[in-house]
This record gives structure tokens, sequence and C-alpha cells, in this order.
């Protein structure tokens, strides 16, 4: 009766962007590592995830910089690291195949988190603009996912859209 409810028919697929630069948030940092990185940021839960996409330069030449990133290729090119080393590519009972991001506990700067290299040995370019894009649907307990560029360039925590109704703890499930 205290476990949590299933409410994930309730939860929905939402779609969130957002445009920053490739700034450099600390003289000196480090460039020799060119990956996109997500976790999430606020303990344990579960999103599924489906047509990530980090777009240089978007109002220009507008470079698709990351690979599978509709996971038709199952988790290939993406490196599912620590407590998020749970997650797992599957069928979202359409034919589509899902990432569903699991992680027992917050992301951290290195390790506990999803990452993977830029495609075709592309290098972060200081000061673009780049655009992520992705779609994503809670299914359970944290909400907040960042993603960014190596090194917290091009940074942003997104909150995941929750149902407003998500069971009845404490009382008889709904």
């Amino acid at each position: 009766a205290w476990s949590a409810s299933d409410e994930t028919a309730r939860s929905e697929w939402h779609t969130y962007t957002y445009r920053a630069p490739a700034s450099t948030p600390v003289n000196g940092a480090p460039t020799i590592w060119q990956d996109f990185i997500l976790g999430i940021l606020d303990g344990a839960g579960e999103f599924l995830l489906d047509d990530i996409s980090l777009i240089e330069d978007p109002d220009g030449a507008a470079i698709e910089r990351l690979q599978n990133g509709s996971f038709d290729e199952g988790s290939a090119h993406w490196r599912l690291l620590g407590n998020h080393r749970h997650s797992v590519v599957e069928d979202d009972d359409t034919g589509n195949n899902v990432l569903r991001v699991v992680s027992k506990g917050a992301t951290e700067y290195q390790g506990n988190q999803l990452e993977t290299t830029l495609a075709d040995g592309a290098r972060i370019q200081a000061n673009a603009i780049y655009e992520v894009s992705y779609r994503a649907r809670w299914l359970s307990g944290a909400s907040q996912i960042n993603t960014r560029l190596y090194f917290g360039r091009a940074a942003k925590t997104t909150v995941l859209t929750v149902p407003t109704s998500n069971g009845t703890p404490g009382r008889q499930n709904s």
C-alpha cells in the first residue's frame, strides 16, 4: 500500500527545445572532450527519451552533431554510466525505439550520466549557438533533466512535465 502507484498512463510525451552558446564557464577549462551529456539532476527517477538532437548554428549551417538520437541503433554511440547504467532502449509499443532513462540517483560532473561523443569528429565550437531538442515522457521519481556539452557549455536544466495526479500515497490506490 505504501509503494508508489504506477501512474505512467497519465504521463504524456512533450517536446523540449532550447538554444544556448557554448561559452566556457571557467577560464582554462579543458576542451579535449567533445561530448554531449545528460542526466537526472534531482535524484532517482525514470523517463522515456526520443528524438534527441544537437544542432550547431541553428540559424545558419544547422549541423546535426549527435549520432543515433532516435535510438534506432539501440544504445550504439551512447555511454550509460554510473547510477544511470540501468537505462535501456526499448520499443514504445508502436515499433519505435526509445531510451528508458533509469537513474538510481542524481547525475554528477563525471559519471552518473548518459553521454555521447559528437558525430564525425566534430569539436565543440566556443561561443557557437547550439540548439538542443528532445521528446521526453516522465514516468516516475525525479523530473529535472540536465543537458550540456562537456564542461558545462550550453547547459540547461529542464523540468519535465509531470501529471498533476500521481496516485494516492497513504490511501487506497486510485
